[in-house]
């Protein structure tokens, strides 16, 4: 496991790399697209995991920060939906130039299942697999600012109501800045508008059971991306302020993609 900076000199992106650590070595390798703020965090250690899983399977795997989070370049805020699919396909052919190979499959949580969607439409990929996709970003935005609103209004872990300066225009949700170009920008996400998406075959893993998923499973099968509905038991309270700072192992969701990859 390496630790290095990649991309343009303009905005460095940090990346880990995985390389094989048993005898096996596979034709394809794996590109990690973690999500956003708190799911980030909640996900950071079971993804690192997830890697460390997949390199003993014979897989080189790639874990990365999108521009403006993590330890990439860019200040908080400063990210975009367009910048971040960008990021995906420098990371993806970072990773077939480490690897020297010329096939990589995507994996997916969150937003960074949306983002890796989004782009395979102008990249060849082998396996897409997405984790809880975020199906409409507009939807997802919403969410956020409502769940945040919810957090700020909780008199039991703040003594004063911090929804004035929240609907003053400030920029916080839960300790990110989201400011209204970056909430704009992930507004243009919709995955079921899409007319094309260059995947040899996608898994949906769903760990909540919404229509969303089964309509964006349907949808990427009738634009002729074989697709697979996989349900898996995680507790992931996406949606739960009581599990805000939660760690999140996922063991379940770790098992199915280590079954589905190492299938090929």
């Amino acid at each position: 496991m390496s630790a290095f900076i990649f991309g343009d000199g303009q905005r460095p992106l940090y990346g880990v790399h995985h390389t094989p650590t048993s005898g096996k070595h596979r034709d394809a390798a794996v590109l990690i697209c973690h999500s956003l703020g708190r799911e980030y965090m909640r996900t950071h250690r079971g993804l690192v995991r997830l890697a460390e899983q997949l390199a003993r399977e014979g897989f080189h795997v790639l874990r990365f920060d999108y521009f403006a989070t993590g330890g990439s370049s860019g200040d908080d805020g400063e990210g975009s939906l367009e910048q971040w699919v960008e990021d995906v396909k420098v990371a993806a052919q970072e990773l077939k130039d480490l690897a020297g190979l010329d096939k990589v499959s995507l994996v997916g949580v969150r937003v960074g299942a949306a983002l890796a969607t989004l782009a395979a439409v102008e990249m060849a990929v082998e396996d897409l697999i997405l984790w809880d996709p975020v199906v409409s970003g507009a939807a997802y935005v919403d969410f956020q600012i409502g769940f945040s609103r919810s957090y700020y209004a909780d008199l039991d872990r703040f003594p004063v109501s911090r929804l004035q300066a929240i609907d003053a225009g400030a920029d916080d949700l839960i300790g990110y800045r989201w400011p209204q170009s970056l909430r704009d920008s992930l507004g243009n996400c919709d995955l079921m508008r899409l007319k094309r998406v260059r995947a040899r075959q996608a898994e949906l893993i769903s760990s909540d059971e919404r229509l969303e998923y089964r309509e964006l499973q349907a949808h990427l099968t009738r634009i002729e991306v074989p697709t697979t509905y996989h349900a898996v038991e995680e507790q992931t309270g996406w949606e739960s302020l009581d599990k805000l700072g939660e760690a999140m192992m996922m063991h379940g969701v770790s098992k199915r993609i280590l079954a589905k990859l190492a299938a090929r």
